[in-house]
């Protein structure tokens, strides 16, 4: 299968498909855990103070990462919040950053080889479970993706092109990578650079050529990095303080990387192949086709030794993607979230496997891979049938939108119906375009049917509002907060906007219910299942919530001493 054979048969639909992919269920469901109550009340916070310096959560400062991520989405919430609603609007500036990855992603792919290289990359990005997963999330690594491989592209145009002026863009990109998470923006467009870099120097080394350094350019876009990244630095050091300063660097970066801030969670020491793991979820269904990348890298760079390996399109992806998951893999804190800058390395390295003909057990890998999506579609249309069989009580569990028919339904049957007509149209079209075509279909039938259920299930704004609404207005500032977790805050703040002063001291939650408490009357305590164990004097519940279900039921109480 050559270049033009692949380029002459990728309609455009196909890329209409993997574009549909990034849209379904970004309007239509609420925040979900992990992550989005918190992210999502620190964005609204900032569309409703105008304070894009320091995010706040509940009202107090938040300062785990930089500000880039809440900014925007809290200016989407603010200009289209009341036509898209705000769990939408910021939601949907996820997407836009997951098109810019993308977009990205086939400039990088038309620099290092051809157009059609980018496109199938981008084809192939598009339907991966890790970047589906995460470009729905409304999480802070979807702009670090976007900056990181907006830098990376710019390095390969200053390196690959003799483009030197690209460097200062390069370095503004960095900025908004290290504006998004941190440090470690910065710390994966290293990678990149190196990918690019490394080659190129080599090449001018083995053609006995000067090697140019492009130092000039380089200090550019340092500069460039300085300026983006150093206002905010200062105007956080300004307006926040010192104390507050300090937590950001010293406790969420360094002690992240160390693992020193233990409470900060995610640690994993030890365990130097989590990423492994990691890659071979996200990658999915085209972790195939990224071993065969890998085993023809490797084989290509045997057989021709450092005399060719500089001219290998593939070393600059390797170098980029593989150095991200050595780096990653050194910190002690480890979250799978975090490879996702680096996947625009691995897709490409896949679109490289496409050009070419694949063996046998490529082709009957996703032969099965398409039967079982079939299967999966055909169960999805025909849930509230089947699910009519199951007992009574296994049925009580299951979300309505499984058990009743809709036009959700039609529409997954629709898609079923469009996938078997792509899994025998094998003369019509070549085989990686059947292949991603009916992944991006199956895409759209989750968030249509199995989406919907989750969303049933995970749904907890209802449940914070009608808390909040059960405790008097006037007793609202005299409830103290509890072991309020994140979620809980960013919960209750963006769904009731309400925020709980938190206290930590056993001997002042006691002070409470006596009575003897000169700010507080009362408490708010979140996911304590054994109140009695907890309070260890009389209590009366004057409320009770239960935002989520199932096991991720997080159980509030609004209690006060049984004296008062």
């Amino acid at each position: 299968m050559n270049n033009e054979t692949i380029s002459s048969k990728t309609p455009w639909w196909v890329l209409a498909l993997a574009l549909a992919v990034c849209w379904v269920g970004i309007f239509d469901r609420d925040l979900w855990t992990p992550d989005e109550p918190r992210d999502a009340a620190v964005a609204l916070a900032m569309a409703q103070s105008g304070n894009y310096v320091v995010p706040l959560l509940a009202e107090e400062p938040f300062i785990e990462k930089p500000p880039m991520y809440f900014a925007v989405a809290g200016l989407a919430a603010k200009l289209t919040g009341g036509l898209l609603g705000n769990v939408g609007a910021i939601r949907m500036t996820t997407a836009l950053w997951g098109l810019g990855v993308l977009w990205m992603t086939y400039l990088l792919g038309r620099r290092l080889v051809d157009r059609t290289t980018g496109l199938m990359a981008v084809l192939l990005l598009a339907t991966m479970e890790g970047f589906v997963e995460n470009m729905h999330w409304i999480r802070v690594d979807a702009s670090l993706a976007f900056f990181v491989a907006a830098a990376v592209w710019c390095f390969a145009e200053m390196f690959l092109a003799d483009r030197p002026w690209y460097a200062v863009p390069a370095g503004l990109f960095t900025a908004g990578a290290f504006l998004s998470k941190g440090v470690i923006g910065p710390l994966f467009v290293g990678m990149g650079w190196l990918g690019f870099a490394l080659p190129c120097w080599l090449a001018q080394w083995r053609e006995q050529r000067r090697v140019r350094l492009y130092i000039a350019p380089h200090l550019a876009a340092l500069l460039a990095f300085a300026v983006g990244a150093g206002i905010w630095m200062i105007l956080l050091r300004v307006v926040g303080g010192k104390a507050l300063w300090d937590e950001w660097f010293w406790d969420n970066h360094v002690g992240r990387l160390t693992g020193t801030s233990t409470a900060l969670g995610h640690l994993h020491p030890g365990e130097p192949w989590y990423y492994l793991q990691t890659l071979a979820m996200y990658s999915m269904p085209w972790l195939p086709l990224l071993l065969l990348g890998f085993w023809r890298f490797e084989k290509e760079a045997r057989a021709g030794g450092l005399a060719t390996l500089w001219k290998n399109p593939g070393l600059p992806l390797v170098l980029w993607g593989v150095g991200s998951l050595v780096m990653l893999s050194i910190s002690v804190t480890k979250r799978d979230i975090y490879l996702l800058p680096a996947f625009p390395a691995f897709a490409l390295l896949c679109a490289m496997m496409v050009r070419g003909k694949q063996p046998r057990w490529i082709g009957g890998f996703y032969a099965f891979w398409m039967g079982l999506c079939a299967v999966a579609l055909f169960a999805a249309a025909l849930a509230p049938l089947w699910s009519s069989f199951l007992p009574a009580g296994v049925r009580a569990h299951f979300p309505s939108s499984l058990l009743h028919f809709g036009l959700r339904h039609l529409a997954v049957a629709a898609i079923f119906v469009a996938a078997v007509f792509l899994i025998w149209a094998k003369n019509r079209w070549s085989a990686p375009i059947r292949w991603i075509a009916v992944t991006a279909l199956v895409y759209i039938a989750v968030f249509a049917v199995p989406g919907k259920a989750i969303d049933e299930a995970k749904s907890m704004g209802a449940a914070y509002k009608a808390f909040v609404d059960r405790i008097p207005v006037e007793r609202r500032e005299r409830a103290a907060a509890w072991g309020f977790s994140e979620t809980t805050r960013g919960g209750l703040y963006f769904y009731a906007g309400a925020s709980f002063q938190r206290i930590h001291e056993m001997e002042r939650l006691d002070a409470i219910l006596k009575g003897n408490d000169p700010e507080f009357d009362s408490v708010i305590i979140d996911r304590e299942k054994d109140l009695d164990a907890l309070l260890k004097r009389p209590y009366r519940i004057l409320a009770e919530g239960h935002p989520g279900s199932g096991k991720r039921k997080r159980p509030l109480f609004w209690v006060e001493g049984a004296d008062r």
